[in-house]
């Protein structure tokens, strides 16, 4: 019953898969591609709800994997500042993202090689898919760290949070990182609560007491 009620509601926004970490009776919701906006617009939250009436289930234990496409960014050094926001970043992104999670870790290796991931010419020895941003797809970035949720603020944030960290570092400067802070949380965190598109993000951030 609540596959049906998923595929009635989604139409051809998305689609169901099996995936081996949930349960065998369970499902994964995969949406194809649209822009954040888009996403908050047209898809059908009240879904969710639904959902959790009918008795589904979303946790930690499971995550929301965001991908954003490579071409999204204007260059390889935009993906670099972006990636570095994020790892800088770490307590503050896993308290937003509701878990800390072996399966979107914030490793050593990851970090070290922003650079390569930025190029995409990242040295495959060594860097499994399981990091908070996962490098490997062909064509996009996989930010894995958010806990699965049936909260449609919850999920909204997860999209909010890597469309604004991807608006925030694309105008990004040397002299805004060296001399301003540019990459410290406070400094995103004012910059979102100045663009209304990310109200479920700043929301978010407010209920988990982490806006600055």
């Amino acid at each position: 019953m609540c596959a049906s009620t998923v595929g009635e509601s989604v139409g051809d926004l998305a689609y169901l898969k099996h995936d081996s970490s949930i349960e065998p009776s369970g499902f994964e919701l995969v949406t194809h591609p649209m822009e954040y906006r888009y996403a908050v617009e047209q898809f059908p939250w009240e879904l969710l709800e639904q959902l959790e009436e009918l008795g589904c289930r979303s946790d930690h234990s499971v995550g929301i994997h965001v991908h954003v496409s490579r071409d999204g960014f204007d260059s390889a050094a935009h993906i670099f500042r972006w990636a570095k926001l994020i790892y800088r970043n770490e307590s503050q992104t896993v308290a937003l993202a509701r878990r800390r999670s072996n399966y979107a870790a914030f490793s050593p290796i990851a970090r070290a090689r922003v650079k390569h991931t930025a190029k995409d010419d990242l040295p495959r020895f060594g860097m499994d898919r399981y990091q908070a941003i996962n490098p490997h797809p062909r064509k996009s970035l996989e930010v894995r760290v958010f806990a699965g949720s049936l909260n449609p603020q919850q999920v909204q944030a997860a999209l909010a949070f890597v469309a604004a960290t991807v608006e925030y570092t694309r105008a990004l400067t040397c002299t805004q990182v060296v001399r301003h802070g540019g990459w410290e949380w406070e400094q995103f965190t004012t910059w979102v609560t100045q663009h209304e598109d990310y109200a479920p993000l700043r929301a978010e951030m407010e209920a988990l007491e982490c806006a600055s």
